[in-house]
């Protein structure tokens, strides 16, 4: 998978090393870096499948920008592990191992990844995806520390709030205060 995916990435004209530690620090995540490759494409890491073998990996990567939708799934003996699917713009639906809550801020990441990445490269976001900002508004900021306050960031104004983030944005757009 690491073949794949640092090939992937330079066919992109990017270096894995570098995303991942750019993203990173914006994101305040070491693990699990989301990899925003173009304005449409960024590559969300998330447990997929489990272990065949000590050490086999389980990661997979899923276009935050395909992800139109997450249901739970009923566990039965087949599906002791898998926690929710993703349902994909292609008719696809893929399994993730976590549970809705956390695929649900792996993808917010993703997102904020990809506005962050969008704004850099000076072009407009062309994301369908599942989590819009009116989505990860929504989202509780207890339970997402810091991502709140970069939610907060990415809808920034000129009037300053006074919420407990200290996010400088307006008092009308800041769910967090």
């Amino acid at each position: 998978m690491q073949t794949i995916l640092k090939r992937t990435v330079d066919y992109y004209g990017g270096s894995l090393i570098a995303l991942r530690r750019n993203y990173g620090h914006y994101l305040g995540s070491r693990q699990s870096t989301p990899l925003p490759l173009k304005a449409n494409l960024v590559l969300v890491p998330l447990k997929m499948r489990s272990p065949l073998i000590e050490n086999d990996s389980v990661t997979g990567f899923v276009n935050a920008c395909s992800v139109i939708g997450l249901d739970s799934v009923q566990t039965t003996e087949e599906t002791k592990t898998v926690k929710c699917m993703l349902q994909l713009s292609g008719g696809l639906a893929v399994p993730s191992y976590y549970s809705i809550a956390r695929t649900e801020k792996r993808l917010l990441m993703g997102r904020l990844a990809l506005d962050r990445f969008c704004r850099l490269q000076g072009i407009d976001a062309n994301c369908g995806a599942l989590l819009t900002r009116e989505r990860s508004s929504q989202l509780n900021y207890e339970a997402y520390g810091t991502i709140g306050k970069l939610v907060c960031e990415l809808m920034s104004e000129k009037e300053v709030c006074t919420c407990k983030t200290g996010c400088n944005n307006t008092e009308r757009d800041c769910r967090w205060s």
